[in-house]
């Protein structure tokens, strides 16, 4: 995505110069913005969490392939429709977020970003992952241009999380069973 404001700065420094200067200026940083674009396009596509670049009217801009992966939504499909019929959340009791309280939607009215971790993304295909999303604006407060946001699949966690619970739940239980009758001989 080239910026509007770095081709204006270019094309300003550039005013004043012969034609033939322009020509070459021109086409210099034609192949320099591209090797830019190529560089963000890298990078974007090689982070290993979904990121989905929304607009200020909530339509999608740019899905990267493991946001692709996780919602079940390729591209061609995902990019120009409203985030709400791509990004589907409910709570941890499977209700769906209200509009108001979507991460997404609160960044977009505040310009200040915003992170849940308690929240179900809804796929596709009906599978539901438990998510951590990180929502940030972009622009200025007065310039909003609209939001990232950054998803990530965090099941993996919260299941290591409950066995480890569970772990020690036991471990401590049966730690204290010997102990108990332990005592109780002790006592006779």
């Amino acid at each position: 995505v080239i910026e509007a404001p770095l081709v204006a700065s270019a094309l300003i420094w550039h005013r004043g110069r012969s034609t033939t200067h322009d020509a070459q200026a021109v086409n210099a940083l034609q192949a320099q913005l591209s090797q830019v674009a190529s560089k963000s396009d890298i990078i974007i596509n090689s982070i290993a969490d979904g990121v989905v670049v929304i607009d200020n009217q909530g339509i999608i801009q740019l899905i990267n392939p493991a946001a692709q992966t996780m919602l079940g939504w390729p591209n061609r499909d995902a990019v120009g429709l409203d985030y709400r019929s791509v990004i589907k959340l409910t709570d941890a009791a499977g209700a769906s977020v209200i509009e108001d309280l979507s991460p997404v939607k609160q960044v977009m009215t505040s310009n200040k970003s915003a992170t849940n971790n308690d929240l179900i993304l809804v796929t596709k295909s009906n599978k539901k992952i438990l998510v951590s999303i990180v929502v940030s604006p972009v622009g200025q407060d007065s310039h909003q241009t609209g939001v990232i946001s950054v998803i990530r699949d965090i099941t993996r966690e919260k299941e290591e999380e409950r066995q480890k619970a569970e772990f020690i739940s036991t471990a401590s239980h049966e730690m204290r069973t010997p102990v108990a009758a332990i005592e109780g001989y002790l006592g006779l």
